[in-house]
């Protein structure tokens, strides 16, 4: 009975890794951007080219905000977001250009 139990915990705690949605931001545009937050989450300062680390999406749709919000030249800028269409798995939200004071972001299932 002991060891039901036990392999049972250990079943669900693996199934509940697989079932996580983890997100990160890539800068593919030719622009520094600061204060990067997607879905409330700080993802920080991006060079040309950076990417920040995965994070897991723990998203409310109550308290959260469904944004991409960043700074670039003086102004803030933010874009709603899709929200990942795949279920469990790695998700790249790429921003891909800054232009006309519009910030342009596409979402890449990673896998």
């Amino acid at each position: 009975m002991l060891f039901f139990l036990l392999f049972a915990k250990v079943g669900c705690k693996d199934r509940v890794g697989q079932e996580e949605i983890k997100i990160r931001a890539v800068n593919n545009s030719g622009s520094a951007v600061t204060r990067v937050f997607m879905f409330s989450m700080d993802f920080g300062d991006l060079q040309p080219k950076d990417s920040s680390e995965y994070k897991v999406l723990e998203y409310n749709p109550l308290k959260d905000d469904s944004l991409i919000y960043l700074f670039h030249g003086g102004t803030n800028h933010a874009r709603y977001l899709q929200m990942p269409n795949h279920g469990a798995g790695h998700y790249t939200y790429s921003i891909d250009s800054l232009k006309n004071r519009i910030v342009y972001v596409s979402l890449l299932f990673d896998r």
